[in-house]
């Protein structure tokens, strides 16, 4: 059996599939993932989909309360000897905003005090109308847990058995695409948006840079995350992104590592001279270049542009010429041992040139 059981998602439809499956069963939809994922961002896009208007939307963390805060304080009344609760001001309430569906998101549940989760399980009563304490919440109400993983650095309890049984569970693994979608044109324009599509594995959309497990062990340093790069985009669209190749290096580190902003800004250097060069020498408009820094580098970039152009059929697209244009004006002109290094690192990679009428060619076989 596989060490983690729960099912993951890395498309915003998979995810909207399973929270649909989760209303009409009548189950809560759990959320997990890494910390800076996106979870929570997800949930709150969810209420378009589940039919829910925007404005009837709560997102509710209680990690570090005290269950007053959640409950209300317990108020004495003289007058009766009795006593009474206040509304708690973070929860939607039955009595004020109706039973119209309502989208609740208790974010990062699993990292609430034990005594502060176990307020939340009367959200599933026999009546059909969900309490937090004694106090009623809208009927149509649909519950989002997200929670991070304990293995992934996060203070995060196991999830408890009266939550996870009555729970549609998936673990959100972003790729470099949803992520771009989500972004749209702020990512559609940005170099380092480029640079994470670039950088991502030969045969998977899940980058290297974008959203890696954290290092162990921890010691607290910034390290990739979808929402880092988030933030980092808007830091490039402002007038704080300065021209100075070593400032923005320096703002990169600081939001997603030293490793991460050093490949980054590496790129950016890379994307202004070599790739626009590389354009041109596919269309037949420049010959390579004479130094051998520059021929590696429109060598490997052309690599990286070939996995994306044979997409999940690496063998049909050398059969159909898809990539002649690259073997042909790029990587043939190079010098016989860049040619064997392009041939093994497109090999390494997926790209079977072995099956290419130029193979003897590209491994020197005719020399």
């Amino acid at each position: 059996m596989k060490a983690n059981n729960t099912p993951t998602a890395n498309t915003v439809d998979q995810i909207e599939a399973v929270a649909k499956a989760a209303l009409a069963s009548d189950n809560f939809l759990r959320i997990l993932g890494r910390s800076g994922a996106g979870k929570t961002t997800l949930a709150a896009k969810l209420a378009k989909a589940l039919g829910i208007d925007a404005d009837r939307v709560k997102l509710v963390n209680f990690s570090g309360s005290l269950p007053s805060q959640v409950i209300g304080q317990l108020m004495p009344d003289a007058a009766s000897r009795e006593s009474w609760r206040t509304k708690p001001i973070d929860l939607p309430l039955r009595q004020d905003v109706g039973d119209d569906p309502y989208l609740i998101i208790l974010d990062e549940f699993e990292s609430w005090e034990q005594s502060i989760q176990c307020l939340f399980h009367g959200l599933k009563s026999p009546d059909g109308v969900p309490r937090v304490g004694s106090h009623e919440l809208p009927k149509g109400t649909f519950v989002v847990l997200t929670g991070n993983r304990r293995e992934d650095a996060a203070a995060s309890n196991t999830g408890k058995a009266p939550i996870v049984g009555r729970s549609s569970s998936i673990e959100w693994l972003p790729t470099v695409k949803s992520w771009a979608d989500h972004e749209g044109e702020r990512a559609a324009a940005s170099p380092i948006a480029a640079f994470l599509g670039y950088a991502a594995k030969a045969g998977s959309e899940v980058a290297d840079f974008f959203c890696p497990a954290p290092p162990k062990p921890w010691r607290g340093e910034p390290y990739p995350q979808p929402r880092e790069w988030s933030a980092a985009l808007a830091v490039e669209a402002s007038p704080a992104w300065p021209a100075d190749p070593a400032l923005q290096n320096l703002i990169l580190a600081s939001k997603v590592g030293q490793s991460a902003a050093d490949a980054c800004t590496a790129f950016l250097s890379l994307a202004k001279k070599i790739l626009p060069l590389m354009e041109s020498i596919l269309k037949g408009e420049a010959s390579l270049p004479t130094s051998p820094q520059d021929r590696y580098a429109i060598a490997h970039c052309a690599i990286r542009r070939a996995i994306d152009l044979a997409g999940n059929d690496p063998e049909a697209a050398v059969a159909g010429g898809h990539l002649d244009p690259i073997i042909e004006r790029v990587l043939l002109p190079l010098g016989p041992e860049m040619r064997i290094w392009s041939f093994s690192a497109a090999k390494a990679a997926g790209i079977p040139l072995e099956l290419h009428r130029a193979q003897a060619q590209l491994q020197n076989l005719n020399l």
